[in-house]
């Protein structure tokens, strides 16, 4: 008889008690002549103050296991004993929920009133009076459930933060936290952004801190009625820019002063959650900032003002301050201005010295501050702040006098394009190479008279078919220059 080693695997909940969890494994023959017991033992979840899930479309594996498997529970991705789970209302407590992950999102379908996303945290030393702070994104398919509220288990019993409670326009007596758009993807998809300060009434010296985002109403995404069967009914966790949800503790001391902030924002506004952190510093400060908003990509405030969800926010009115994260392809100024003057201030301002033929020098003592003063940072004439010009993005601003450079250049090109040109290069990287490097090496293939040139710290380098006509220098720029000036 051949003898083989098998191996079993037990896929089990975290436990989230406050003592060590134990079981018993039996097994037997199929003949019934030999036993073999396996006790099992799991420890407790490590408390934690705070949990985080960010979900990627690479890596999934840590927890799609647990999302699709026997457990259905997600863990939380920062390694803490977070988890979030999907929970039946009574009324259909024995109707099974549909699990999946796409491109790193989890999903969850056919969530009907009373359902909910659960997110159990485990905590110790919660004294009453403890403030927390909750954050999620929420996506949704077309038939998903329309209106959440969220709310958190405090004294033995479910609480939510009724101030911040909004109206459903179906009907009056309905009140929810935060609406889903339906629109999962594309140009036009809108995610429910969800900000939340509570505190706890009551002590929790040990245990699980609960947050579910609850089903209210019967209303759905697409006006259909909500339905078991439905089909793309399904919400679900964006992927990483966005983080997924985040809950943290943020302490026990009274606000000395609360205010109301309207965030509008794209990607500047979301990617590595920098509102959620700007919250969570406020109140470790003791600020209180009740935050409502709606972050999308690539937004700009115009575009916002054509979103559903971010319309919603505004009309809730009664704020004190206002967010509003602008997208980087609108300047205030389509104009460009010659900085000579600004450098050389910069330059003095940080200990260089001229020397006699006028060149800024590091000065005898080696001493540079490398910082400028405040009245030195670059601003536009009437006072707004200045960038530098940089093809990085849509926003590079193509003025008269840019035109006017871009003509006299295409002149000098076409004038010289069969006679003896040095394509000369200086520093030139894999940043943005079609504005230079492409172009040189494509008009030295053409030109059989030409020369290209490269000087670089790092890239020097040129294609196979102009090596013959080419100079490629790798090396420190000004060094170069300075050995070539004693030849």
């Amino acid at each position: 008889m051949n003898a083989s080693v098998q191996r079993l695997y037990v896929n089990a909940g975290l436990n989230m008690t406050s003592s060590v969890r134990t079981g018993t494994l039996t097994f037997s023959s199929v003949d019934g002549t030999q036993t073999a017991v396996v006790n099992v033992s799991q420890s407790p979840a490590v408390a934690t103050d705070a949990s985080k899930w960010v979900f990627t479309s690479t890596g999934t594996g840590k927890y799609t296991d647990f999302w699709t498997g026997p457990s259905h529970i997600i863990p939380a991705t920062d390694g803490t004993s977070g988890t979030i789970s999907a929970v039946r209302g009574e009324a259909n407590a024995a109707v099974p929920f549909t699990y999946s992950v796409a491109s790193g999102k989890p999903y969850v379908g056919t969530l009907v009133k009373d359902d909910c996303l659960l997110f159990s945290i485990p905590v110790e030393g919660v004294e009453a009076g403890t403030w927390f702070q909750f954050n999620a994104i929420i996506g949704s398919k077309t038939n998903a459930h329309k209106y959440f509220v969220l709310e958190y288990f405090d004294g033995g019993q479910w609480k939510s933060v009724e101030g911040n409670l909004r109206t459903a326009s179906e009907d009056a007596s309905l009140k929810y936290t935060f609406m889903n758009s339906g629109v999962q993807s594309g140009t036009d998809y809108q995610h429910a952004s969800v900000f939340q300060m509570f505190k706890m009434d009551n002590a929790l010296p040990e245990g699980t801190l609960e947050v579910r985002l609850r089903a209210v109403g019967t209303y759905t995404c697409s006006g259909i009625t909500e339905s078991l069967s439905n089909t793309s009914a399904d919400i679900f966790i964006p992927a990483f820019g966005f983080s997924g949800a985040y809950c943290c503790k943020i302490g026990t001391s009274a606000p000395k002063a609360a205010r109301r902030v309207l965030a509008l924002g794209n990607s500047f506004s979301y990617y590595n959650n920098p509102l959620w952190y700007l919250q969570e510093i406020a109140a470790r400060e003791g600020n209180f900032v009740d935050l409502q908003g709606h972050v999308k990509g690539s937004q700009n405030l115009s575009q916002h003002a054509a979103l559903s969800l971010s319309n919603e926010v505004v009309g809730l009115g009664g704020y004190d301050f206002a967010f509003l994260q602008d997208q980087s392809e609108n300047p205030a100024m389509q104009e460009t201005f010659d900085n000579e003057d600004w450098v050389m201030k910069a330059m003095e301002a940080q200990g260089f010295v001229k020397n006699a033929d006028g060149i800024f020098e590091i000065p005898a003592h080696g001493q540079i501050s490398m910082k400028i003063p405040s009245s030195l940072i670059p601003h536009t004439p009437d006072g707004a702040r200045a960038v530098m010009n940089l093809r990085s993005d849509n926003t590079f601003v193509e003025d008269a006098g840019w035109h006017a450079a871009a003509r006299r250049y295409a002149e000098f090109l076409q004038r010289y394009k069969d006679k003896k040109v040095l394509f000369l290069e200086l520093g030139v990287g894999g940043n943005t190479p079609v504005i230079i490097k492409y172009p040189f090496w494509a008009m030295t293939a053409e030109n059989p008279e030409a020369t290209y040139a490269c000087i670089n710290y790092d890239d020097a380098v040129c294609p196979r078919q102009i090596e013959g006509r080419s100079i490629c220098i790798q090396g420190d720029i000004g060094q170069v220059l300075q050995e070539l000036g004693r030849v």
